[in-house]
């Protein structure tokens, strides 16, 4: 935890750092400083990836809970377990695609700044390596005990089923790819599913389905969602 805070504190000065050499670049000395613009994407991208580690340590990540609070606390707590199987699958099926990304990216280099391409995208898979290590720390802090009551084990696994079930039965039945994605997006919201992950887990049970597709497409669109200078 302290290490975590004090790198996004890190990377917020340093992205206050280098906004700031671009406006004054362009808006006082008019003559732009070209890298700005790059490393404030890139630092952009970390400060995603590190916050939102620490966000899932604290359960900090914004979702909707309308539904399971009028849950019981016990009944509560198994539907949050069964997101956490859930989240865990979806961490580690990433984990390679992201790693294949990175190593893709060694190869380039930012055309302003002349660094490598791997820096702005090594930081996912060790984001997901911990945000894995994270789950599975949450789920050893609960004990056994839960897993081993019938009611509990059902209403978890339950949960995942329903979270995976909601893009699958869709897909197999045809439905448009608009249609299973919406459908999938309302069921693991509903459910409680932080909103961070709700698109791309989505996004990505939709791609194994179809198959034939490489998930290498989903690191590079989350990625891709905070590349902007804009933001």
């Amino acid at each position: 935890d302290l290490v975590l805070r004090w790198s996004i504190g890190i990377l917020v000065v340093a992205q206050a750092a280098v906004v700031g050499l671009q406006v004054i670049g362009r808006h006082v000395l008019h003559q732009p400083i070209p890298w700005t613009e790059e490393i404030a994407r890139l630092l952009l991208g970390w400060l995603m990836c590190v916050g939102g580690i620490a966000a899932l340590g604290h359960a900090q990540h914004p979702r909707v809970t309308a539904l399971v609070r009028l849950l019981s606390e016990p009944r509560r707590q198994a539907v949050d377990r069964g997101l956490r199987l859930v989240l865990l699958a979806f961490f580690v099926c990433l984990i390679v695609p992201a790693y294949d990304l990175t190593v893709a990216s060694a190869a380039e280099s930012l055309p302003a700044s002349g660094i490598s391409g791997i820096w702005t995208s090594a930081i996912l898979p060790a984001a997901l390596i911990l945000m894995s290590l994270v789950v599975v720390q949450q789920l050893y802090r609960e004990g056994i005990a839960p897993w081993r009551d019938r009611s509990s084990l059902a209403w978890s696994l339950g949960t995942a089923g329903a979270a995976i079930a909601s893009v699958l039965i869709p897909l197999l039945v045809g439905a448009p790819p608009l249609v299973v994605l919406v459908i999938g997006f309302l069921v693991t919201a509903s459910l409680g599913l932080p909103l961070a992950f709700t698109l791309a887990l989505t996004s990505a049970t939709y791609l194994l389905g179809i198959g034939g597709v490489s998930l290498t497409i989903l690191p590079i669109k989350l990625l891709g969602g905070v590349d902007s200078f804009v933001l």
